[in-house]
């Protein structure tokens, strides 16, 4: 019994400690100009997605109805769920237009597209920076969310309105 007792207080102290770990990290323990800035609201959202999760791509639809919130979104390419993951990275990055690109693919539009190739070193840099941060800060799913400094783990959207509120209608 003792020894529960022990295994139990070890895992409440490890839950604890990385939930501290992830909730202490916000905008300035990031750094944010590495991430792709969408919008201008006064909350502020940091997102690790990978553009072929379906619950990212769930999270994409909400967050787009928000006018009130500031987004910084890093890319972490699940490549061993998905395995194009990286190369629509990759065509996202290199686009002419990285916001409508992400759109698109997002929205399922180049699902069964082979992405074009896109071997550019600043591209490479940038998704290198993104996985360190990632690795940094122990996320090993997507989506995984910062809001206002509180860690969101998947599409909760719930959790994420009692922070910021619900979305206007």
């Amino acid at each position: 019994m003792k020894a529960i007792k022990m295994v139990t207080l070890f895992v409440v102290l490890a839950v604890c400690a990385y939930a501290n770990v992830a909730g202490a990290a916000g905008k300035d323990d990031i750094p944010i100009d590495a991430a792709m800035r969408v919008g201008m609201g006064k909350n502020v959202v940091i997102e690790f997605d990978d553009p072929d999760c379906p619950f990212c791509r769930k999270l994409n639809t909400y967050l787009n109805t928000r006018k009130d919130i500031t987004r910084y979104i890093f890319f972490v390419p699940l490549k061993n769920l998905h395995p194009l993951a990286e190369a629509k990275v990759r065509s996202i990055l290199c686009s002419k237009n990285p916001w409508k690109t992400l759109e698109e693919t997002f929205a399922g539009k180049h699902d069964s597209d082979t992405p074009p190739a896109c071997t550019s070193k600043s591209v490479t840099e940038t998704i290198n920076i993104h996985q360190s941060i990632a690795t940094r800060l122990g996320v090993e799913s997507t989506p995984f969310l910062i809001v206002n400094g509180q860690p969101v783990h998947g599409a909760d959207i719930n959790l994420i309105e009692s922070i910021i509120g619900p979305a206007m209608r």
